[in-house]
């Protein structure tokens, strides 16, 4: 599980994720506040998708791998005219770890399987030198999943250096080679990976593994 191989480059972008999470981040010509800066909010659109995955999977674990300030995860959402407590009420209370080294408290890295691997909105966030490294590390935690959610386009939130956040943005045929190398290494573990790009009516979605 654990490893070594992240670059230099890696831990640099980890600090400014820090930064960016302690006091806040430029948004074109605005300014995103600290605790709204990667809050979580990106994986709502996916927690039913997950809660199916989970029942289906018999899954009683799940680590969030780059889970922000995790938002849904500590505050009351509504879903379908019912109102839930938390994700851990609408998954049905599974063992959950959170993870993302840019947040102090869910920094601790994991040190065990779990059945389920959700990642979204993180990979475009991970220079492509450590993609496979990452990419790898998150597959040697799942016990049977992993979900995966990329966005393919530039993000709208700049780092003070002027980087775009979204330093790797590849295409649909990109990650689905570079996904199709890494899955057949992982054949017990289910893998889905979904990437979102802008259409005609908002953010889009596509299953692409």
């Amino acid at each position: 599980m654990k490893n070594n191989k992240f670059s230099d480059q890696y831990y640099k972008l980890i600090k400014e994720y820090k930064n960016a999470h302690e006091n806040g981040i430029r948004k074109k010509n605005s300014f995103i506040s600290d605790s709204n800066t990667f809050n979580g909010k990106s994986l709502r659109p996916w927690i039913k998708n997950i809660k199916n995955i989970i029942s289906n999977s018999n899954s009683g674990s799940i680590l969030d791998y780059g889970c922000g300030k995790a938002k849904y995860y500590f505050n009351e959402f509504e879903l379908e005219n019912q109102k839930y407590k938390n994700l851990y009420e609408y998954w049905n209370n599974p063992e959950i770890k959170l993870f993302d080294p840019g947040v102090e408290k869910f920094s601790d890295y994991p040190i065990k399987k779990y059945d389920g691997v959700i990642c979204t909105d993180v990979l475009e966030h991970v220079l492509i030198n450590d993609l496979d490294n990452i990419v790898r590390d998150i597959f040697s935690f799942a016990n049977k999943f992993v979900f995966f959610v990329i966005a393919t386009e530039l993000d709208t939130k700049f780092f003070p250096n002027g980087q775009n956040v979204h330093v790797t943005v590849k295409n649909e045929s990109w990650w689905t080679l570079f996904f199709e190398k890494i899955r057949n290494d992982f054949p017990e573990v289910f893998c889905i990976v979904l990437i979102t790009f802008a259409g005609k009516k908002g953010l889009e979605a596509k299953r692409i593994i």
